[in-house]
């Protein structure tokens, strides 16, 4: 049984592997052939800050996505860095084929951190709204309570 789960993590590092290989290759290629090779001279030192810096966010994140699947850890354990590849996917896609101001999506993902942070924060700090406070349990959930209780604290004889 664990070796077959071990075969099953093995074919999905290769799948995926392969798969988010290929995408950051094919994204990339479209990228240099529309955006780099063309335009030559005029593409300036931003344009290659930019270029260099999703490749390195495509260079860290797949390379800590692979070690991850690697190791065999579910999918939960890495979706937050499979999410920030994808939105550097997004950005260097439509940066390369509609407009030069897409990198702007990039301040979604903190924006939307700090909006949750701030609002957090803000509500008890200065608004003081606490999270209200739990009714006092019924007699109905009282007697369930105490009976789950008892449940568990029975003693359990084990057969020989």
């Amino acid at each position: 049984m664990a070796n077959d789960s071990e075969k099953k993590a093995q074919k999905q590092y290769e799948r995926l592997s392969k798969l988010y290989t290929q995408i950051a290759t094919a994204i990339t290629v479209v990228y240099v052939l529309l955006r780099i090779w063309p335009f030559g001279a005029p593409f300036g030192w931003l344009n290659w800050a930019g270029f260099l810096l999703l490749s390195a966010v495509n260079f860290f994140g797949l390379k800590l996505i692979f070690s991850y699947l690697a190791l065999g850890h579910p999918r939960s354990s890495y979706s937050y860095v499979e999410e920030v590849v994808w939105v550097n996917w997004f950005v260097q896609g439509t940066s390369a084929l509609l407009s030069d101001w897409f990198w702007l999506f990039y301040l979604a993902v903190p924006g939307y951190a700090l909006y949750k942070f701030n609002e957090k924060t803000f509500r008890s700090m200065f608004l003081n709204e606490r999270e209200p406070e739990a009714a006092p349990p019924t007699a109905e959930e009282q007697r369930k309570a105490a009976k789950k209780e008892a449940k568990a604290n029975r003693v359990r004889y084990m057969r020989a």
